[in-house]
């Protein structure tokens, strides 16, 4: 078998649409790819040098079945791989599935208990059986800062996942998002609904009230939720 070089060995990993970290023996993060980045909502760049306990990731999500640790011939330290179903969708670089989303929310709300951060969610429910959800999800995240999140929380939902964002900027976005999803070349219809964080919430219940349409600050309609067709 030829082997690779490593230049097109990493190039290689960096395109896989499940999360990859390359640790050394210190448990440094010293290589991510582009997935692994979008799952902890950080540039590429930012996870370099620290732990996973710096990141922050859920026990579970480093130790248990959601992740595995490989030792790679060559190399001193361990290849952290997560499995296809916990990771992100293969559809649109950055989206993630419902299973990461919920852990990436966990630990948004954990910093947001601890430290007092305002943290936003927007759900797009998707009307009218199986629409573009690419053209819409693209959009998105054109649109997005690379520390949101961007998953598919249902067959007919869209979550997007808005750390350091307190009610009124969501809500803006929520509208600028309604409004060129209008423009948009696809046969669904949209619903938008946003919320904010507070005491006791959990991540089941935060996006409930996203669903069900959370009145917001500067919200101009009620129920909270603009319909969008092209």
């Amino acid at each position: 078998m030829t082997a690779l070089h490593p230049e097109l060995a990493r190039q290689l990993l960096r395109v896989l649409p499940d999360p990859v970290a390359l640790l050394n023996t210190a448990g440094v993060i010293v290589w991510v790819n582009d997935a692994f980045a979008a799952l902890v909502g950080r540039a590429v760049a930012d996870c370099v040098g620290d732990t996973l306990e710096d990141l922050e990731l859920p026990l579970r999500m480093t130790l248990g079945a959601d992740a595995r640790r490989v030792a790679a011939p060559g190399f001193s330290g361990s290849v952290l791989l997560f499995d296809g179903g916990t990771g992100v969708d293969s559809t649109v670089a950055g989206v993630l599935s419902r299973e990461a989303a919920l852990l990436r929310l966990d630990a948004e709300i954990s910093r947001s208990r601890r430290y007092s951060n305002p943290l936003s969610c927007l759900v797009a429910q998707i009307d009218g059986g199986t629409g573009d959800y690419a053209t819409l999800e693209r959009m998105l995240r054109d649109q997005l800062r690379w520390v949101d999140v961007l998953a598919r929380w249902s067959e007919t939902e869209l979550l997007v996942l808005l750390p350091e964002t307190p009610a009124r900027a969501a809500t803006a976005l929520c509208r600028k998002l309604a409004t060129l999803a209008r423009g948009l070349d696809v046969e669904v219809v949209v619903q938008w609904g946003s919320s904010t964080w507070r005491r006791g919430d959990d991540a089941a219940t935060l996006v409930a009230r996203a669903g069900a349409g959370e009145r917001g600050a500067g919200w101009p309609l009620s129920p909270a939720r603009v319909r969008a067709r092209r």
